[in-house]
Order: structure tokens, then C-alpha cells, then sequence
């Protein structure tokens, strides 16, 4: 396991660079939906995802993993998306259980909703890292390089 970690260090930096803005983004669609348009958390929460989600997939294909392939870029773009709707499933069920405990366990916490996010954050990352990783941005394959 530690092999694989030091062996994503540098890769893994700029997926964490990338989720930065991409945090920044997430946080900010929610906050101004959430407190700004009283829209309920878990919408709030789905938009700002997909907003994130939608300039990660541009900035880590063209500079984390700097795998998109122009003839199947589509392809490339319908994995991500379904890799992270399952993270936005994953993350949205982290929010709802976290907001809940929060409520409950420490019921004088101060932006209840912006903690369960943070939380939510944490585990949709390692998600979609590993799914893109694995599956989105992975290297062609011998047969799909072009012959010398």
C-alpha cells in the first residue's frame, strides 16, 4: 500500500490542487444556494457538485493525468461523470449522516451544513481519485497507440 501511495504522490498533488478549486467552486454554488436562495441542503449540495465536478473533469484531464484522448473524449467524459455520480450518491448520503449527527451529537455547532459538506468533500474525493485513476485517465493501451 505504501508502494502505490509514493507512487501517486506527485499525481495525487494536482488531482489535491485541482480539488481545491474545485472545493472553492462546490462550497461557493452551495453557500450562495443554501444561505443565499434558502434552497434546500441536499439540492444545494448536487448543484454545487456538479459544478465542481464539471471543471474537475476539464483541469485533471488536461493536467493531472493528462490522459484525454481526442477520439474518445467523450468516452472518457460519460466514465467520470458516472464514476462521480456515484461519488455525488456516496457524498450526498456522507452529507445527510453527518448534518444529522452533527444536529444531534453537537447541537450548538456552528454551520452544521458546512461541517457535513467538509465531510462529504473528504469522501468524494478518495473516490473519485480512485476512479479516475483506475478507469478514466488510466494510459492507452499498447494497441491504442498509433504505430511508428
Amino acid at each position: 500500500m505504501l508502494d502505490i501511495l509514493k507512487s501517486h504522490y506527485k499525481r495525487f498533488s494536482k488531482f489535491a490542487l485541482v480539488g481545491v478549486l474545485n472545493t472553492i467552486i462546490d462550497f461557493s454554488v452551495f453557500a450562495i444556494l443554501l444561505y443565499g436562495f434558502g434552497v434546500y441542503y441536499v439540492f444545494a449540495h448536487i448543484f454545487g457538485f456538479l459544478a465542481a465536478n464539471t471543471n474537475s473533469f476539464i483541469l485533471n484531464s488536461l493536467w493531472t493525468f493528462k490522459g484525454l484522448r481526442r477520439k474518445d473524449w467523450w468516452r472518457q467524459a460519460g466514465v467520470f461523470f458516472a464514476i462521480s455520480l456515484c461519488g455525488l450518491g456516496l457524498s450526498t448520503f456522507a452529507l445527510y449522516v453527518a448534518v444529522g449527527t452533527f444536529a444531534a451529537v453537537l447541537p450548538g455547532l456552528w454551520l452544521p451544513h458546512v461541517w457535513g459538506k467538509a465531510f462529504a468533500s473528504g469522501v468524494s474525493m478518495v473516490w473519485n481519485y480512485i476512479g479516475s485513476w483506475l478507469f478514466v485517465f488510466k494510459p492507452a493501451s499498447d494497441s491504442d497507440s498509433p504505430s511508428p
